[in-house]
């Protein structure tokens, strides 16, 4: 799944003029530290596996390592928590750690892996938009990139 995931990622951006960031050694030492040994990545696209759905802290503490990485412009997630309780933990953990890192964040809600509502709604509410799909996703943030480039200079 990370594997198309990553590919759909990667193809989108690379569609928009957008860079996937490589992570500093630093940061990826940090992930190192806080993920599982197996069924991760600490390479960017960053994978926490399949134990990020029962343990959903992880996506706070990766969201603030790969977040504070000067390279990192904005970080997309796509997950959920396996429960609607632990699903608005994930929800509430992503807005905690967009407003300690005030880097763009977007989340993807698709497949398997759709948000419980008020997962969305909090989201939402804290200016976390939440799109479809991957591509929809890159197709947004490019763009406003380049409104914000054009208005910026010029």
């Amino acid at each position: 799944m990370l594997e198309k995931f990553s590919r759909s990622i990667a193809n989108a951006c690379e569609e928009h003029g957008l860079q996937v960031a490589e992570l500093q050694a630093q940061t990826r030492k940090k992930l190192k530290a806080i993920l599982p040994k197996t069924g991760t990545s600490v390479n960017n696209p960053v994978d926490l596996g399949l134990a990020s759905v029962f343990e959903v802290d992880l996506y706070g503490r990766a969201a603030m390592c790969v977040g504070l990485d000067p390279g990192v412009d904005a970080l997309i997630f796509q997950g959920r928590g396996a429960t609607p309780e632990l699903d608005i933990k994930y929800a509430t953990l992503l807005v905690e750690a967009q407003q300690k890192i005030r880097k763009p964040f977007l989340v993807i809600s698709l497949g398997g892996l759709y948000l419980e509502q008020q997962s969305v709604d909090a989201l939402i509410k804290a200016g976390i938009p939440v799109y479809p799909s991957a591509e929809r996703a890159i197709w947004a943030y490019a763009n406003l990139n380049r409104y914000g480039e054009k208005q910026f200079h010029g």
